[in-house]
């Protein structure tokens, strides 16, 4: 078996070839210093918190509210509750202030 031949290059297309790589090189240890760089790393996980407690908050607002407007009967229900915890501690609290 004959080994085949390479097709030569010019030095300018070599020139070319790793100016080419040396910049994917250049462009992936960016990437990867952005990656990993702890001031990136606090950034992205706020970022992910915040997405989390707006998709939480749109959640529990889509409970009162819906596309025609605010729910009153959930909010009444909810105020309720609210207005029985409340009352709760206020005659726990006097009970046990008397004894």
């Amino acid at each position: 078996m004959a080994k085949e031949k390479q097709p030569r290059i010019t030095i300018d297309e070599a020139r070319a070839q790793v100016a080419a790589a040396r910049a994917r090189v250049a462009e992936d240890v960016r990437e990867l210093v952005d990656d990993v760089h702890p001031k990136r790393v606090v950034q992205r996980s706020v970022d992910e918190a915040k997405a989390q407690a707006r998709a939480e908050l749109d959640q529990a607002a889509s409970h009162v509210k819906d596309e025609h407007g605010w729910r009153w009967d959930r909010i009444a229900l909810i105020g309720g509750a609210v207005a029985g915890v409340v009352t709760f501690v206020l005659v726990l609290r006097r009970l046990t202030r008397r004894r």
